[in-house]
């Protein structure tokens, strides 16, 4: 937060409010993140984890957890392109797992997706993709990937019809990052009235 944030103190927020602070934060201490208890009308959670102020990078899997349970309703989950990076499989896989262990349906977008993901992570994502077809289908509406490029989007299309096909995956493709989260948004919409 900016340093020159002050908020008032008798402010209200009508939501359910999750407080989740590190126990050596020394930019905020356990004490100043419980105050804001005080400003949560519609019910307040209390979370502590270890680490410092940047804790969310070491906890980032749990924090997913605790996300998808204190939302209870369908994720739109955002891929950017920088974090497919080689090794980044295994992060994948358990986060997927997180999202997955509390039985919240999710979308799946993937910001420009390249075609270099190093073997080894397309080999273990693929080996988990079909030890958790079932369960992975019965939870993700929708997989998307942006790509602004018309040619990659129409190859991209193609080989998700084969894809779909052999996994019972829905692949779908957008040009923009807005017209990915509006059809995330569209079959989300459909599988809460489905």
């Amino acid at each position: 937060m900016s340093e020159g944030y002050r908020v008032l103190t008798d402010t209200t927020l009508a939501v359910p409010m999750v407080m989740i602070a590190a126990s050596d934060d020394h930019l905020v201490t356990v004490e100043a993140a419980r105050r804001w208890k005080r400003h949560a009308a519609a019910g307040f959670d209390w979370r502590l984890v270890d680490g410092g102020h940047f804790f969310l990078h070491q906890q980032r899997t749990r924090l997913l957890g605790w996300l998808c349970e204190a939302l209870q309703h369908p994720l739109r989950c955002i891929v950017r392109n920088d974090v497919v990076v080689p090794g980044y499989g295994a992060q994948w896989q358990a986060e997927i797992e997180a999202v997955m262990a509390h039985g919240v349906p999710f979308v799946l977008i993937y910001l420009e997706p390249g075609d270099d993901e190093a073997h080894a992570d397309r080999k273990l994502r693929s080996r988990w993709l079909k030890t958790h077809k079932q369960a992975f289908g019965h939870l993700r509406i929708s997989l998307i990937s942006v790509l602004a490029d018309e040619a990659r989007r129409a190859h991209f299309d193609a080989m998700g019809k084969i894809g779909e096909q052999a996994s019972g995956i829905r692949y779908e493709t957008a040009a923009t990052q807005a017209e990915g989260e509006a059809l995330a948004q569209r079959r989300i919409s459909q599988y809460g009235a489905a």
